[in-house]
């Protein structure tokens, strides 16, 4: 079974080079907070300046990742309770802004070549796996169209099989029983609910999975914020089921992710006779963890616009078990000759 793994770049060469409106592109980890996304942030209370300080952060001081993650372990080394609260906060609302920004992009194509890919997988009758990283949902509406399936539980997506390992901009989890309500005249202010929620997704107990929600990425109630606002969350609001872009792994915090997806991934990999990395750097844990599952001597290949050469040799360092295979400059041209 040939297994294609995917992270941004790849969403962002599916798009091709030209025609996207900027707003519309999807971005590259590093480019998350540019300047043509700041419309979003508004949407879901990131104000500019809180994006502007991140993006000067991560363009002078170290990538997204690593400055996330640090971030993110500084938390329980603080005396402060309101301090932790506040830095919990950041993240939320963060997670508020990844989820928007990429489910908007997810509305534009473009080129597609997710698509051209996933048809000559299925006219050559082979047999793959596929494991995206990415938040938006480019891969999952090509995944609905090529192999006639409808993502709207996670079931279908391992059946397809897509395995998410990020999480993904259509799939959300309910509030905690504890977590508070909105009555009266804010009731519909999905500005003030999104605030709200953000503040909160982190600063609780670990978030269920059991009542999670799964929109098919086409559904029309994902192009409105109004959404916040559906009786699919009681009227109330959600938590965006997406991860933190760190490069340690957090899935305590949802209770049962581990177990439901990234097992799911490592039964895939277990079968590769054939690994295609796709515009991923590999930098995390997760990825290390989850090709540890891959038998030897596997053939790996890496596809990326930027010295694709050097993200195989760093994941050979620390995959020591797989074989070194070829190499692929850009995504498009890959997809056009496979």
């Amino acid at each position: 079974m040939k297994i294609f793994i995917f992270g941004a770049g790849a969403s962002q060469g599916s798009q091709g080079d030209s025609g996207i409106n900027p707003v519309q592109r999807a971005p590259l980890m590093n480019q998350l907070f540019d300047d043509h996304y700041v419309g979003y942030g508004n949407q879901v209370c990131v104000s500019p300046s809180e994006l502007s300080n991140y993006k000067h952060v991560i363009s002078t001081e170290s990538p997204l990742e690593v400055w996330l993650t640090d971030e993110w372990t500084k938390i329980e080394k603080l005396k402060e309770e309101t301090t932790k609260r506040a830095k919990r906060g950041f993240f939320g609302r963060l997670a508020f802004y990844l989820w928007w920004v990429l489910l908007n992009v997810s509305k534009e194509p473009g080129q597609d070549s997710y698509r051209k890919l996933l048809e000559k997988l299925v006219s050559n009758d082979e047999a793959f796996g596929l494991i995206s990283f990415n938040y938006d949902t480019l891969l999952d509406v090509v995944v609905e169209d090529v192999m006639s399936c409808t993502l709207n539980n996670l079931e279908n997506y391992v059946k397809a099989p897509l395995i998410k390992p990020h999480g993904s901009v259509n799939w959300f989890l309910q509030k905690r029983d504890r977590d508070g309500n909105i009555f009266g005249e804010q009731s519909l202010d999905k500005e003030t609910r999104a605030r709200y929620a953000a503040n909160l997704m982190f600063n609780g107990a670990a978030l269920s999975m059991k009542n999670i929600q799964i929109v098919p990425p086409r559904h029309p109630d994902l192009r409105s914020l109004d959404f916040i606002t559906s009786s699919r969350f009681s009227n109330q609001y959600f938590y965006p089921l997406i991860f933190m872009p760190l490069t340690v792994k957090t899935y305590g915090f949802v209770v049962e992710f581990e177990k439901r997806i990234i097992e799911e991934g490592k039964k895939i990999l277990a079968q590769a006779t054939e690994i295609y990395v796709i515009g991923y750097r590999a930098q995390d844990d997760l990825i290390r963890e989850l090709l540890s599952s891959v038998n030897p001597d596997v053939a790996l290949h890496v596809v990326g616009n930027s010295s694709p050469e050097v993200v195989q040799e760093y994941i050979l360092s620390r995959s020591t078990q797989l074989k070194k295979g070829q190499t692929y400059k850009g995504f498009r041209a890959f997809s056009d000759s496979y």
